[in-house]
């Protein structure tokens, strides 16, 4: 399981399946997150808190996420991403990890999206290709993890059911392909 992201703007971040890994290592046992501040439509910001307990203490986090530091395909799941970062943030502290998570990230010094989003375009509003066959593509280029297969097919699933896959599920399948190796690297 990779621990960290490739380099981003020249820095590393570590990702937040390394985080839980690392707090499940040291003893986690329980995880508690609270909604602060629900998204209006005067003001879209959500705030949530988090609670992590590991056999070393009880560590908190605030994370906020507003349509100014997320993607446009996470903009509706506002609260997830506040969650995400919370618990991140808290899981940092309990596990002494310096380093910001990947998660954390928000808008790119562009301001055309987050630095861990995913865009599939050629500068237009028009895609290259679907995010069905850049899913695929990314898939025969890179080292899967099963857990991440599994979270794919999944959207393949939803796709046979209801003829689309999910814009947000498959943006975060985007960039987590993207984390993966590729074939043939060592890394």
């Amino acid at each position: 399981m990779r621990r960290r992201s490739p380099p981003t703007n020249g820095k590393e971040y570590i990702l937040f399946a390394g985080l839980l890994d690392e707090a499940h290592r040291q003893g986690l046992n329980a995880v508690k997150t609270c909604l602060l501040h629900m998204p209006t439509k005067d003001q879209p910001l959500a705030v949530v808190s988090a609670e992590v307990t590991t056999s070393k203490g009880t560590f908190h986090g605030l994370g906020d996420a507003s349509p100014d530091n997320v993607n446009e395909w996470i903009a509706p799941h506002l609260i997830r991403m506040a969650e995400t970062r919370a618990v991140a943030r808290a899981f940092r502290f309990a596990t002494n990890v310096s380093m910001t998570a990947y998660e954390e990230l928000g808008r790119d010094s562009t301001g055309n999206g987050s630095v861990g989003a995913s865009a599939v375009s050629n500068g237009s509003k028009k895609p290259k290709m679907t995010q069905e066959q850049y899913i695929r593509t990314l898939c025969d280029q890179r080292e899967v993890p099963i857990e991440l297969e599994l979270e794919i097919q999944k959207l393949f699933d939803h796709k046979a059911k209801t003829g689309k896959i999910p814009i947000a599920g498959g943006s975060h399948a985007i960039d987590q392909l993207k984390l993966c190796p590729k074939k043939g690297k060592v890394g």
